[in-house]
């Protein structure tokens, strides 16, 4: 129950509403060629600079939702229904 992760489509505005909504999220990590330790030590890394646009793109696409040992199935149930909702009522 470590993460659950999905990749979705105006991924900024689903997080900000379903913070407005008291569900709490989290961005995926940092593609590696992003990662801190990497760029600090970049000089003996090789092709750090290189283009990884699938990295990118899951980077800019993930989330992961609440998950837990202990969620309930109501919780999964209200994060289910936000995130419907978010993406019917387009208004949003």
């Amino acid at each position: 129950y470590w993460f659950t992760s999905f990749l979705f489509h105006d991924c900024d505005r689903l997080q900000k509403y379903l913070f407005e909504k008291k569900i709490q999220t989290r961005r995926f990590f940092y593609p590696l060629n992003r990662q801190p330790c990497f760029i600090k030590n970049k000089d003996k890394i090789g092709n750090i600079n290189g283009n990884f646009p699938i990295s990118e793109k899951i980077y800019k696409l993930g989330l992961s939702l609440p998950s837990s040992y202990q969620i309930t199935e109501e919780q999964i149930d209200e994060v289910c229904e936000n995130i419907k909702n978010f993406y019917t009522n387009k208004n949003i």
